[in-house]
């Protein structure tokens, strides 16, 4: 699988070291991804994993939760202020909740 330009709607802790995520892709649409190891202390400095922040995704499974094999960001994350913001974090909420996974 080739890179895909994705945005994070929404992460959460799983297990020891891992983060469970919520992306939407272009291509294929909303995704849940499990990311191993981004919760360790030496990679919290360096998390490209940020709301409003353009990355490029590489993952690798079968069935609805894929893990994530590669993570390159693309440029700046865009800082939302005021409005903007709570307005950013509402659309990612309607994403999560009224897409289907996988669907372009």
């Amino acid at each position: 699988m080739e890179f895909t330009q994705a945005f994070v709607l929404h992460q959460r802790p799983y297990r020891e070291t891992s983060f469970l995520l919520d992306v939407f892709t272009e291509d294929y649409g909303r995704l849940s991804l499990v990311a191993r190891g981004m919760r360790q202390n030496k990679r919290r400095h360096n998390n490209p994993l940020q709301l409003f922040q353009p990355l490029w995704v590489n993952w690798f499974g079968r069935g609805d939760l894929l893990t994530i094999s590669k993570i390159e960001t693309t440029s700046a994350p865009y800082w939302l202020q005021g409005h903007a913001a709570l307005c950013g974090l509402y659309i990612n909420e309607l994403l999560v909740r009224l897409l289907t996974q996988q669907q372009a």
